[in-house]
């Protein structure tokens, strides 16, 4: 039986950015008889069934999940994987040739952790601008982790993101018999187009649940290749938009009752506030309100339309 089970969830991938992550894998010090490699075709236009560049690995399957969506097909890799721990390679993260050895031994040697991401550094295709760095690089999913940090609550710092999760397999498990016994709760994760996440949320706080420490650890390193778009302001506020209404989707999920959302008058004073601010720092401040403004919106379109398990 392996020891890890890596999985790569895909929609219509990007070939050059798939060919790398395989590549990586490739050149894993820990040897493929020691893991299996599982790729999830979720719904693509064209099915990956004749990819190349898989034939190395010695355990290897392609499973089609055919509802859309980043939860459906972690979920269906859940099921099916053969190892107790679980590493989510997404179809754009590059791993360190270590990632897995060290994941292992972390995973092995303290058996209280339950779930972790780690230091992850953007591949850029084009240069992001200046403000960009910091805190707007996180919301695409690159840090830089220079100390481990581990906690039983929720924290920012040690709060780990999807991009490279290694998780162990029976928190899936937990909460997918969970799903399966409450109708009404409501499922997160990147679907096609959608940007809504909060998935990588759900998972961590499910693993502090069930009694296990979650972290990020500077030892697992990967590169996050990120495609031009990802770096316009448009495409950032838009996903920002997305990440606060998935927050109030994961407080809704674990409280059961629809949080409070602020009202306008909320809102015009922070607007008020913002433009007082020096040119950029104003004009970031306002898009920031504006994508908190429109996430109630969202969140209450996502409600109406019944987006539920």
């Amino acid at each position: 039986m392996s020891s890890l089970s890596v999985i790569i969830c895909t929609h219509n991938p990007r070939g050059d950015y798939l060919r790398r992550v395989l590549e990586a894998l490739r050149m894993q010090t820990l040897p493929p008889s020691r893991w299996q490699l599982l790729l999830v075709d979720n719904a693509s236009t064209r099915p990956i069934d004749g990819i190349d560049g898989i034939s190395w690995h010695p355990d290897v399957r392609i499973l089609k999940e055919d509802n859309l969506g980043l939860t459906h097909a972690r979920f269906r890799a859940s099921r099916e994987a053969d190892a107790d721990l679980l590493a989510f390679i997404d179809d754009d993260n590059v791993p360190a040739p270590d990632y897995l050895e060290k994941a292992l031994e972390l995973f092995h040697g303290h058996p209280m952790i339950g779930c972790v991401s780690g230091d992850i550094l953007g591949e850029y295709e084009t240069p992001p601008p200046a403000w960009f760095k910091g805190e707007y690089e996180s919301w695409i999913a690159v840090r830089r982790i220079e100390k481990d940090r581990f906690s039983s609550f929720w924290h920012p710092r040690s709060e780990p993101c999807g991009a490279g999760m290694v998780v162990r397999r029976p928190v899936l498990l937990s909460m997918i018999r969970r799903r399966e016994g409450i109708a009404s709760e409501m499922i997160l994760g990147r679907s096609g187009t959608s940007l809504l996440s909060g998935e990588d949320t759900e998972i961590s706080h499910h693993a502090m649940e069930m009694g296990y420490l979650v972290g990020q650890v500077a030892a697992l390193k990967m590169k996050h290749l990120i495609p031009s778009r990802r770096v316009s302001t448009e495409y950032l506020f838009q996903l920002y938009r997305n990440i606060c209404a998935s927050g109030l989707i994961v407080s809704a999920n674990r409280s059961r009752l629809i949080p409070p959302l602020p009202g306008f008058r909320k809102f015009a004073l922070e607007i008020v506030k913002a433009m007082l601010k020096p040119y950029p720092e104003s004009r970031m401040a306002r898009e920031r309100i504006r994508a908190h403004f429109l996430a109630r919106r969202l969140f209450r379109n996502f409600l109406a339309q019944g987006s539920r398990v």
